[in-house]
């Protein structure tokens, strides 16, 4: 009984620990750690029943095995009904985080049972330890390698074909464990038995690589639509802007008439200051190309204001092939992403300097300001997890590469330069 009871809580917690590890990162429901333990009771208690359940049913051999591995399956969609409960996701992250949590329970059972295989034939106490320690060490190990790193927005789509192939591989490796497993015991071989082991961590391990595979392409889907509703959105920024920016620049120049007649009744050092601050109002910046002046105006206007000096020489003719709200969207994500670096420092390191290098058929435009030396990488491009999870940089990206360009970002102690490489040639055309 006490056998029955141990081997029962180690399967049970093993998968649904595995599971609740897996969506760690999702979002939580309230009274989390009541409803985890509750989960685990509830899973526990039905296993035992099962198990003992199907111990007094008196069939033959083969059913009674298919009846067992059936009660694994029934554990395997309890567990993942009980994580449901704990965390708020839909069914596709369920499964992620179900199938994921029973290959890797399997593959960590797998580990343990090489060991009384090649090394020693442990007691029951031992053997109770060393299969916390395996499964611990190796849950632990999978966090660092792989979930702590992982992206999880793609965890919601809907995906059929993971649905297939998971659901196979997990009745694959469920009846494998339970026929095969006992088939092969009776012949007492070591060697084939150390293939079965071998085979079936690779089927279960294959599973996770499905998941995961499946879990990146949907994260770059998803990448792509944001990226393509952020350029929409910036397009219609751009229009509004442009509409703005003329309305205020009218206004200024209407002003300026006025003052000039009525120049004689007013100060000399009231007319100065009144004339500087219409200045830092009438946003011109003359670049011979009207997206990047009104992209280089709006941000002009904005350092301005919170004492960040912005200078830029960049020959926007040059880049009148690239359609004006991609540009515009290509010049204010750059500029902006300065700028929030740029504010938070001492006011003598307040400085962004743009500059547009033509090499032969390319241009190099290069975006160099101060930051604060941290900086967060995802893969080779910086990202800020607490603003848009690093689109900006993205959405430069995306468009460099359309037209067959490309980025690259470098820094040195706190100085930090990007890099925007655009082909010329396609103006030509």
């Amino acid at each position: 009984m006490i056998s029955r009871l141990l081997g029962s809580f180690s399967y049970v917690a093993a998968v649904y620990c595995g599971m609740l590890l897996v969506g760690w990162k999702l979002p939580r429901r309230k009274l989390f750690w009541l409803r985890a333990v509750a989960g685990l009771i509830v899973c526990w208690a039905v296993r035992l029943g099962l198990v003992l359940l199907v111990g007094e049913i008196h069939v033959g051999i083969t059913l009674n095995r298919f009846l067992l591995g059936t009660t694994f399956l029934f554990i395997f969609v309890l567990c993942m009904a009980c994580t449901f409960f704990c965390y708020r996701c839909n069914i596709w992250a369920v499964l992620f985080c179900g199938i994921t949590g029973y290959c890797m329970q399997f593959v960590t059972y797998k580990v343990y049972e090489f060991i009384p295989l090649f090394i020693f034939n442990p007691d029951k106490v031992v053997e109770t330890v060393l299969l916390v320690v395996i499964t611990a060490a190796l849950y632990a190990v999978f966090w660092a390698v792989v979930l702590r790193k992982t992206d999880y927005r793609g965890i919601y789509n809907k995906h059929i074909p993971q649905f297939m192939v998971a659901i196979s591989i997990v009745l694959l490796t469920n009846y494998l464990h339970v026929f095969a497993g006992i088939a092969i015991l009776r012949v007492g071989s070591a060697e084939i038995l150390t293939y079965y082991y071998i085979l079936a961590m690779l089927a279960a391990a294959f599973a996770v690589f499905i998941e995961f595979g499946i879990l990146g392409k949907n994260n770059e889907s998803n990448e792509k639509i944001i990226l393509k509703q952020l350029l929409s959105q910036q397009r219609e920024q751009f229009l509004s802007e442009k509409q703005n920016i003329e309305l205020v620049n009218i206004r200024c120049h209407d002003v300026r008439h006025q003052l000039r007649e009525l120049q004689s009744g007013i100060a000399p050092e009231a007319m100065d200051k009144i004339m500087q601050a219409i200045n830092i109002y009438d946003t011109k910046a003359e670049t011979g190309n009207e997206a990047l002046s009104i992209a280089l105006a709006k941000y002009g206007l904005y350092c301005a204001q919170n004492g960040v000096r912005l200078t830029y020489m960049v020959d926007g003719t040059r880049l009148n092939f690239i359609p004006p709200y991609e540009l515009y969207s290509l010049f204010g994500n750059a500029i902006e992403n300065a700028v929030h670096a740029a504010e938070e420092l001492e006011e003598d390191k307040r400085v962004i300097s743009i500059s547009g290098n033509v090499y032969g058929n390319f241009m190099n435009i290069s975006i160099t300001n101060y930051f604060d030396g941290k900086l967060d990488m995802d893969g080779d491009l910086p990202t800020n997890r607490a603003e848009n999870h690093g689109f900006g940089i993205k959405s430069i990206k995306m468009i460099a590469e359309k037209y067959g360009g490309r980025i690259n970002v470098q820094t040195s102690n706190d100085l930090f330069m990007l890099n925007i490489f655009i082909p010329l040639q396609n103006s030509a055309e």
